[in-house]
């Protein structure tokens, strides 16, 4: 996945809250986002999804 400032993600659990928006505003070393959060990009990987990856089945466990 490639990462750019400004790339709308979705929370997938873990580290980042499923369901809950991420906007990227820097990527280096280290991704981070707009509320000053930082992750390495393989821990990134792994809670978060693209906006536009969300699935039916993902919508419906986001109402529960």
């Amino acid at each position: 996945m490639r990462l750019w400032p400004g790339l709308r993600l979705v929370g997938a659990g873990g580290k980042v809250q499923k369901g809950v928006f991420f906007t990227v505003s820097e990527v280096g070393e280290r991704v981070s986002q707009e509320s000053a959060q930082s992750f390495e990009p393989w821990e990134l990987l792994k809670h978060i999804r693209l906006c536009s990856a969300i699935t039916y089945a993902s919508v419906v466990s986001l109402q529960v």
